[in-house]
């Protein structure tokens, strides 16, 4: 990625405290997410043993080195990162004239070409900001797992689960009524009772 001028960063945790936690540093079009605080040490420590190189490269670079091509814009990077990647930093045309010359730095898959000295701040800023958030951000391995089983333990103290028996009592305002005679619906009415007056005159 060729970076000319104070570049467009941020850096953000994702998942903080748990085994999923990361740190993501974004460079212009560029996103890493890195796993664990050793990598965010590692490569603040590529860009800051790269400062030396840096001092050979233009204050402010020519800007129309990285102008956009038509029907194709910038591409966008996104990659992983764990451990400690292989990377390297190479200063390219030195000694030639000094708006030729860049710094190279490859953190594992990924390369910046680095144009002058407002891409290469920033880029290092980005990086220190990684590190500083990752020192607070990762949790040893299987520390969540303990962690949710302390949290469980206490919930359970606080909220004791109902007892199987109370699970299975039905309350008493459901419970059918009891069988016998005294469950047996009432008699209808007597049918004497509804048939119609007799007159006194013989049929």
């Amino acid at each position: 990625m060729r970076l000319v001028g104070a570049q467009d960063t941020a850096v953000t945790v994702q998942h903080p405290g748990t085994d999923e936690a990361a740190v993501a540093v974004r460079i212009g079009r560029t996103l890493l997410y890195l796993h664990q605080e050793t990598t965010a040490e590692h490569f603040l420590n590529v860009w800051l043993e790269s400062h030396e190189a840096a001092k050979a490269l233009p204050v402010n670079a020519d800007r129309r080195s990285i102008r956009g091509l038509r029907g194709m814009p910038e591409p966008g990077v996104v990659v992983n990162a764990i451990g400690r990647p292989a990377s390297s930093v190479t200063i390219v045309g030195e000694g030639e004239q000094v708006h030729r010359s860049y710094l190279r730095v490859q953190l594992g898959r990924v390369a910046f070409e680095v144009r002058d000295h407002g891409a290469f701040h920033s880029c290092t800023n980005a990086f220190r900001d990684a590190y500083n958030l990752a020192r607070h951000v990762f949790v040893p391995p299987g520390s969540e797992r303990v962690l949710r089983g302390a949290v469980d333990i206490a919930s359970d103290a606080f909220f004791p689960a109902l007892v199987k028996r109370d699970l299975r009592a039905t309350p008493s305002r459901l419970r059918p009524k009891a069988s016998g005679a005294a469950a047996q619906p009432p008699a209808p009415a007597s049918v004497s009772r509804l048939r119609p007056p007799t007159s006194g005159m013989a049929p």
